[in-house]
């Protein structure tokens, strides 16, 4: 897929925050990607990369109540790669844009927070949060697509 790439310098310019001591060298690729006509990932179900992580979210999905009875639990599907129109690999940075008006869309910077206590005192404020969202927030399931670590539709 083509791409260009922006320094440190750019990306801030594009109105995304860096930390301070991100080194100036530092150079992200820039992908353009279209709409989807059809969203996917599908929105009202939780997605997972493998069977065995889809395994772990069902068993907690039986056992945890939800916090709001009226609401249904969403069921877990699992990805279907082939339908992405990029698979972020492990140590790429990206920004994606929308290919038609160059908006950023999704931004992935891998290890900026390199300290595994960080990441997991993280990981278990988003599923605090996410227990305690509101029903608008958990209709709009923008949380759920963050800790599932996949791409948002356009």
């Amino acid at each position: 897929m083509p791409y260009h790439v922006l320094s440190s310098q750019e990306i801030r310019d594009r109105g995304i925050s860096l930390p301070a001591d991100v080194p100036a060298h530092i150079q992200l690729k820039v992908i353009a990607i279209d709409r989807l006509k059809i969203s996917y990932p599908p929105v009202g179900f939780h997605v997972v990369e493998s069977k065995e992580i889809q395994d772990i979210w069902e068993e907690h999905l039986k056992v945890v109540p939800l916090s709001d009875p009226r609401k249904k639990k969403m069921d877990v599907q699992l990805m279907d790669k082939n339908r992405l129109q990029y698979d972020v690999q492990a140590g790429e940075s990206i920004i994606f844009v929308d290919s038609e008006t160059s908006k950023t869309v999704l931004v992935v910077i891998q290890n900026l927070m390199n300290d595994p206590s960080i990441v997991s005192i993280m990981n278990g404020a988003c599923i605090d949060q996410l227990n305690k969202t509101s029903q608008y927030m958990r209709d709009d399931d923008v949380m759920a697509r963050a800790l599932a670590l996949t791409p948002l539709p356009l």
